[in-house]
Order: structure tokens, then C-alpha cells, then sequence
């Protein structure tokens, strides 16, 4: 076995994917600004964020908040979890999923802030 492969460890490749997914939504934590409810609610919504996309769809934006956001966690895990399959394969392939994910993520992040400013 190569020493490099030693070293390489699955876990890290993941959690670098992951923090290219969620690092981009961190302007809801380091806005200035009040701590309104509105605010608040969208620290809580920070899990399902990457799914925010799904929310945009017109028939999907028409049904209750609740159900709205039932299918953004949906499409959040579904994310999650390919995100997780395609890094774990190797190196090479997680820095590129990595940088696609980042790229994406704070696409959907723009859009989720501004959002937030509407």
C-alpha cells in the first residue's frame, strides 16, 4: 500500500465536501444587523439550504411553507448523500466534486440571500 493512500482518508475528503456545501450559507450567522424573528428563522432553515432551489419551482412555491420545506430537506439529503457517494471514490474526484459543490453552493447561497433581503 502507498504511503499516500495511508494518509488519504475518506472522512476528510467528505467533510471538505461538506463545508464547500454548507460554508457558503454562513452570511446567516455573520450578517449584522437585528436578531429578529426573521432572522432566526432562517438560522433554522441553514440545514436545509442547499435545497433552496427546490423551493424556487412554481408549483412547488404555491403549496404550504410546510410542505415547502418538507421537499427542500428532500432534496438536501438526496444532495447530501451523492455528494458523499461520488467524494468518497478518491482523491481526485472529491477536489473536483468538491469545487463543483462550492461553486453551486454559493450560486444557491446568492439566491437564498437574497432572498433574505426581499
Amino acid at each position: 500500500m502507498d504511503q499516500d493512500e495511508t494518509t488519504d482518508r475518506p472522512t476528510s475528503r467528505v467533510a471538505l465536501a461538506l463545508a464547500c456545501l454548507y460554508a457558503p450559507y454562513a452570511w446567516v450567522l455573520l450578517l449584522d444587523g437585528p436578531w429578529d424573528s426573521y432572522r432566526l428563522h432562517w438560522i433554522r432553515l441553514w440545514p436545509v439550504l442547499p435545497g433552496l432551489s427546490v423551493h424556487a419551482v412554481p408549483s412547488v412555491h404555491g403549496l404550504p411553507d410546510w410542505l415547502g420545506y418538507l421537499l427542500m430537506a428532500i432534496a438536501t439529503c438526496l444532495l447530501f448523500a451523492t455528494v458523499v457517494i461520488l467524494v468518497r471514490r478518491g482523491r481526485r474526484s472529491a477536489y473536483l466534486i468538491s469545487a463543483v459543490v462550492a461553486a453551486l453552493s454559493c450560486a444557491n447561497s446568492w439566491i437564498a440571500y437574497q432572498l433574505y433581503l426581499d
